[in-house]
């Protein structure tokens, strides 16, 4: 897949603002945004869901379905809002519990869709206009979007961009091996900004500590990576392999493995890995077995 320089909207209330691309990037008007939230039709199949994700302390959970897009609030358990688009959120990113979440679009649109979102863009939706306020296109799907409050970090195949989020500018990317799983972590520490995703070398993780102005490479696993998390300080990384029977910890600044903790003998795919959203002394582990 061909991902190249993507090109910026940066969020801004007037699409008439000038668009900051990289040379050669792919064109991105804002006038193929078509993001008009609509009453859901009376009678239709229930949407399914195509990804979940939780806000950056764990508060809520973001449904993409395959017509839009619903956020629940986890203390108490409940739903909070829904938006219906008549066309699939592949990717749904909370950014902690205020109005601005990154979309991306599906192909999998819902019943009687006229058209689908596409996705090889990130949307950056600020809810309480119900407008779309910025975008990033790429030549490639997008594999995973995360937020924090300065940074905005995006996985293609073989890619991950990060930007500033006030305005879209394009502050680093990292070549990484395929990853079509879109493994990519942000950590949301205001004081710590860490980033992990797979490195150029099958089973490594490379982690950003762009406070510290330093990389650290971890060698994890002998094969290819199944799931990636990070402490929300940023300081631990677990990892898993798609043999599914060990996790392992590591200290993201000296890349030292402290942990490895046995999910079982047979093999499973692991899903998902997430810390608690303190300290990180719990680290629960999705998997299924093959």
């Amino acid at each position: 897949v061909g991902t190249g320089p993507p090109a910026a909207r940066p969020p801004s209330s007037d699409t008439n603002d000038p668009t900051d691309t990289a040379a050669g990037a792919v064109p991105s008007p804002a006038a193929s945004l078509q993001l008009s939230p609509s009453p859901p039709p009376s009678s239709s199949a229930p949407p399914r869901i195509l990804s979940l994700s939780l806000n950056q302390d764990g508060s809520c959970l973001a449904c993409g379905t395959t017509d839009g897009f619903r956020i629940h609030s986890l203390h108490p358990t409940r739903e909070t809002f829904r938006r219906h688009f008549g066309a699939g959120v592949a990717h749904v990113q909370m950014l902690f519990r205020c109005n601005l979440l990154a979309l991306v679009g599906s192909d999998a649109g819902g019943p009687g869709a006229p058209h689908t979102h596409p996705p090889n863009k990130v949307m950056v939706w600020d809810d309480h206009r119900s407008a779309c306020i910025g975008e990033l296109s790429f030549r490639g799907r997008v594999l995973a979007v995360r937020l924090r409050r300065d940074r905005v970090a995006v996985a293609l195949a073989t890619r991950v961009y990060v930007y500033r989020f006030s305005d879209l500018a394009l502050l680093d990317q990292v070549n990484t091996v395929a990853n079509p799983r879109g493994l990519l972590c942000l950590g949301p520490d205001p004081r710590n900004t860490v980033l992990a995703c797979p490195s150029i070398a099958r089973g490594h993780v490379r982690v950003e500590l762009y406070s510290a102005r330093k990389s650290t490479l971890v060698a994890a696993h002998d094969g290819p990576l199944a799931a990636l998390a990070l402490t929300s300080d940023g300081h631990r990384l677990a990892t898993a392999s798609d043999r599914g029977t060990l996790v392992r910890v590591f200290d993201c600044r000296t890349g030292d493995r402290t942990h490895e903790l046995r999910r079982g003998a047979e093999r499973a795919d692991i899903s998902c890995l997430s810390f608690d959203g303190g300290p990180g002394e719990w680290l629960p582990c999705c998997f299924c077995k093959r």
